[in-house]
Formats: structure tokens, sequence, C-alpha cells
């Protein structure tokens, strides 16, 4: 790959940003092999993000490499509120439950030819999910749309990643493992397992001694005098199963794995998997998925996770969704949601 750096007038600099997110308009997550190792590829269609404002993200589906999970997010007008609109902001962001995970990594976007890619190279400490890295100005809008747009409108972004190892306070590297993704594996295989879990007819089956040791509710239903305690497959009413099945994720896991199509289904997601946590009193789950949520409101969802938060008793929740729609830069836009109009007719304000 031939190096070719752009200079932006706007000094590039490396961090962590937040951001409103989107789902890709166009994507490809299909790896191909080069001589520079795996490149994982995403593509952007560029007509399609004429019409987001600043600080607006896509993102790629989310792809593993050397063992984590990793999405590339890409900002077409830039990754502040307060950029010109001609800044295109591209940053790794990772997606794995790790802490201080020293990576090595090249974004690049391809040219119209394919020879000659505008690439740039990190070397940077990720501090655990959602850290990210890259540049706010990574090419100049006018640039791209010169030399680097297919004929089909499309822009293509490479990312090339190598994982050198993981710091522990001082302590030397040492290869990724251990407990936790022992227990995950033990789940994952199926293995022991001594108790099911029929939800909407989906037999889900797992342990009883983790389920306990991470619950208190569990560990009243399995080991107390309850009737599930002498039952070997227990029915799980008013859950579907794929939200079970992160809930026990992360009790197997201590993280998330919310992998979804669209940003705000992973909202949606994410607050089934709060209602769940919050029904077996998992604090630590409920405490991620408020961060969570609290991290990606945008004016599409405000209103929706607001109401949430109301019939949930989450008051930290409740106080940050009301502070993001007081905000004069997103209360008009609130008031023309369907989230708002229908919380306006609950209340009886219209």
């Amino acid at each position: 790959m031939i190096s070719f750096l752009h200079k932006c007038t706007v000094a590039p600099k490396s961090g962590a940003v937040s951001c409103k997110r989107m789902v890709s308009t166009c994507a490809d997550d299909t790896d191909f092999i080069s001589t520079h190792g795996t490149a994982h590829r995403f593509i952007v269609n560029y007509k399609e993000t004429k019409n987001l404002s600043n600080s607006e993200c896509i993102t790629s589906p989310t792809f593993r490499s050397d063992g984590y999970k990793w999405s590339i997010c890409c900002y077409p007008k830039g990754s502040h509120k307060d950029d010109d609109n001609n800044n295109i902001g591209l940053f790794l962001e990772l997606l794995s439950d790790y802490i201080n995970l020293h990576v090595s990594f090249t974004l690049a976007i391809m040219d119209k030819s394919g020879s000659e890619p505008l690439q740039k190279n990190f070397n940077e400490k990720f501090g655990g999910v959602g850290s990210n890295f890259g540049l706010h100005c990574f090419i100049r809008r006018t640039t791209l749309e010169q030399g680097y747009l297919t004929k089909d409108g499309n822009f293509r972004i490479l990312c090339f990643i190598k994982v050198l190892g993981q710091d522990f306070d001082g302590v030397p590297q040492v290869p990724i493992g251990g407990l936790k993704e022992d227990i995950n594996k033990l789940w994952e295989s199926g293995e022991m397992t001594d108790v099911n879990f029929d939800v909407e007819g989906e037999i889900i089956s797992a342990h009883r001694v983790i389920l306990s040791a991470r619950s208190c509710v569990f560990k009243a239903e399995l080991f107390g005098n309850m009737a599930e305690a002498k039952s070997e497959c227990i029915r799980i009413d008013d859950m579907n199963p794929e939200v079970f099945r992160a809930l026990l994720h992360f009790m197997y896991n201590d993280s998330l794995d919310n992998e979804r199509e669209t940003h705000h289904a992973t909202i949606v997601m994410t607050q089934h998997i709060l209602a769940a946590a919050d029904r077996y009193e998992i604090e630590d789950l409920i405490v991620r998925c408020e961060k969570y949520l609290t991290k990606n409101l945008s004016v599409s969802t405000v209103m929706d996770v607001l109401m949430f938060a109301e019939r949930h008793y989450l008051v930290k929740l409740k106080e940050a969704c009301l502070e993001f729609a007081s905000r004069q830069d997103n209360f008009i836009d609130i008031a023309f949601t369907d989230g708002y109009i229908e919380m306006a007719h609950l209340f009886g304000k219209i």
C-alpha cells in the first residue's frame, strides 16, 4: 500500500469523541487479504451523508480482529458541532470489554483507481468499551469528491488492525485469557449445564451456581424454597429469547454484546436488557445500561428513553433525558418527533 497522508487545514488530533450515531447507509464488512494482513472494508454511500448534521456518525457493522470486536466510525460532516461541514472524521472504536489494549492500526480511504489510498497509521492504547482513536479531519469533503468517489457515488474505507498486547498497571503484558474467558466457553459449549429456561418456546441452558452468584433473585429461585428450585426447566414470561441470552451473556462475561442492525434498535434492545436487569436485580448491569443510554441519547430516541426511565423509576436516566431535551439546539427538533407527540398525549398536554 502506498503511503499518502493528506494535509488538512484543521489540525488533526487523535483521541476519543462522543457523538450522535447512525446506521451505515451502505456497508460491506467483508474482509480481504492484502500484504498488510486482513483488511476490514466499510463502504459508505456519499450521497446519503449530505443531509446529516455535524457530529452525526455513520458506523460500520461490528467486526472481529485479533479476537476483539471493533467498529469504524465515519463523521461525514465533522465530529464536532462547530465544524465547518467540510471535514470528514474517521475513527476506530473498540467494542470489547478490555482496558489498556495497545493497538497498532491503519485507517485508509481508497482513491478512484484503488491504487493510491489516503492513509494514516496509529499506535494507541484503548481504554475500554467505546474508546476510539482517529482523526477529526481525515480528509476534506472537496478532496474526497474530486479523487476518492467511485462511479456509483461511494467511498471505500479500509482498516488494518494489530493488537500488540494488554497492559495491567505496570505488570508485564500477558496473553489475553483467564477466568472470564473460561467461564464463557463453559456456557457457549453447553457443558455441565444443570438448568433449562423455556423462553417463548426456546430452551436456553445455563449453570445454577453462576446465575446464583450473579443475581440474588436467581439464587432465591434456584436454591431457595420456590418451585423453580426443583424444576429442570423454568418458564420465563414477558421476555424474548434474545433479551434473555443478552442477560446471560452479561452474567457470564460481565460485558454487553449489543450487535444490532441499527443504532435505534440497539437503544431499544438496551432498554429491554435494562428492564431484565432490574427484574433480576443485577446492579452492575443496570448501571452499564443506564450509562449506555445516557451516552447515546439522540433527538429521535430521547423521548422513548425518557418514558422508559419514568416507567422504571430510573432517576438518573430521567434527569439525563430532560437535560438533553432542554438544550436549545435539541428541543425544536424533538418537538416534531413521534415520541414527543406520544408523550404529550399521554400527559394530556394536547
